[in-house]
């Protein structure tokens, strides 16, 4: 973290920052983040700031919008360690392409039994290099597959197919299952509120997993001028039947037919653009408590632009309480670690993306990904030579977290991708060679629009 002297905080408000007044609407994507101001002569923002006792206060505006709260993400909800989990099986490289015999100690460590912390136990992949020609899976909850070291003499693993593909993919399977829903009754519910009013709690109970949905409409894409993207290939404006927002919430507590949640909503709610809804959801086929841990990725390539190799080192689905740290990715086209749709409290912790290989353009080199998931905390990572380094894709509601990150030769800007992600925050993310930037980017890409 910087001292307290050189960190200023600051929210976009795009009442205030569109191109088109959005008057009344107070729509605001609550992404914050944590500039080094070396001029500056305190660090106090006026939305928040520390309090007597040590807390931060959020401040709201006159809506009640606030800054979030963020201290929800990561593995199992923040503040708890990754645990170092049993070694259940060990193994050494082979003669050869070593993907079967990692794979079958994988599925062997999955066939055990859970033990009281919901773990299975781990994988121990010895000290040397494993050639792998396809994905490993790790589909199984409470499986962790380890190495020695993500340095050059600790376990390597080569990507040698002549394909793009993922190395290693932790994996659920499936999707949500909706049950009850009930309406919002609230004529305006903020950013940062954690609490709502409904037509009914029949069917809701303390402990409900539930989607909090923010209804969009033509309206809205108007007011905030997304109906003017246009005129340019492959370019479309955005439709209200796309751009519905739902956020993972769990209810913490009822009283009448007030629901609380766990984390902060990040984008208003209002009864002018029809309101929104809470819908409750199952998942049984996300699994848990599972990670990558101490390896190094290492992909053949043939020729510098070459985009017929390892594609991802790490990436998740549908899985929560799950990590990635200290694995380090050297010459794959995409992403060291990505993490994708139905992927919760998941941490990516000391890791590297290095000498990505694949053509500069959309699409390539976006080192850590947050796609489609929420509560995930990407921390202490660095990476070099890639174009998107810290990023969230489309519509992926926080709350999500980077912290503590660097980006060396950067060929493009950090920060929010595209299409109205919100609920992300930045803190203490350096971008040299570009920008960490929140803005609306209009026309780029298919029509970004706000980011």
């Amino acid at each position: 973290m910087w001292p307290p002297d050189k960190l200023e905080m600051m929210c976009c408000n795009f009442r205030s920052c569109g191109r088109r007044q959005l008057g009344n609407a107070a729509v605001i994507v609550s992404l914050l983040i944590l500039v080094h101001v070396a001029s500056a002569a305190t660090n106090l923002s006026v939305w928040a700031f520390p309090g007597s006792s040590g807390r931060i206060l959020r401040q709201p505006d006159a809506l009640g919008n606030r800054v979030l709260d963020y201290t929800s993400v990561g593995y199992q909800g923040g503040g708890v360690p990754i645990p170092d989990v049993p070694v259940k099986v060990t193994i050494s490289p082979v003669a050869g392409d070593d993907t079967a015999s990692i794979q079958a100690a994988i599925n062997t460590v999955k066939a055990l039994p859970l033990d009281t912390n919901g773990f299975r136990g781990a994988v121990l992949l010895n000290a040397g290099e494993y050639q792998v020609g396809s994905t490993l899976t790790i589909n199984g909850s409470g499986v962790i597959l380890r190495g020695v070291g993500s340095e050059t003499n600790g376990t390597v693993l080569r990507a040698t197919a002549t394909n793009a593909y993922t190395l290693i993919q932790v994996t659920g399977s499936g999707s949500a299952s909706s049950s009850t829903t009930h309406n919002i009754t609230d004529y305006y519910v903020p950013v940062g509120a954690s609490s709502m009013v409904l037509d009914s709690v029949s069917g809701f109970a303390v402990g409900d997993r539930v989607f909090v949905r923010r209804i969009a409409t033509d309206q809205w894409i108007t007011d905030i001028g997304m109906d003017q993207l246009c005129c340019e290939p492959d370019v479309s404006i955005w439709t209200a039947s796309g751009y519905h927002i739902d956020m993972d919430r769990l209810i913490t507590r009822i009283e009448g037919n007030r629901i609380f949640l766990n984390a902060p909503i990040t984008t208003a709610i209002e009864a002018r653009y029809a309101g929104g809804t809470v819908r409750k959801y199952t998942w049984t086929s996300r699994i848990t408590n599972s990670g990558v841990e101490h390896i190094r990725g290492v992909s053949d390539f043939v020729v510098a632009d070459d985009e017929n190799h390892g594609w991802v080192l790490v990436q998740f689905n549908s899985v929560e309480n799950a990590w990635a740290r200290d694995v380090t990715s050297q010459y794959f086209g995409y992403a060291c670690v990505a993490m994708y749709g139905g992927t919760r409290f998941t941490t990516a912790r000391d890791c590297r993306s290095l000498d990505p290989v694949s053509i500069i353009t959309g699409g390539r080199r976006y080192a850590f990904v947050l796609d489609d998931c929420t509560y995930c905390l990407v921390q202490n990572c660095y990476t070099d030579e890639d174009r998107h380094q810290f990023v969230t894709q489309s519509l992926t509601t926080g709350p999500n977290v980077f912290v503590d990150g660097q980006s060396d030769t950067a060929k493009s800007d950090a920060g929010p991708h595209h299409r109205w992600a919100s609920g992300a925050l930045w803190d203490n993310v350096a971008v040299n060679g570009n920008a960490l930037d929140i803005q609306n980017r209009g026309n780029l890409g298919s029509g970004h629009g706000w980011s």
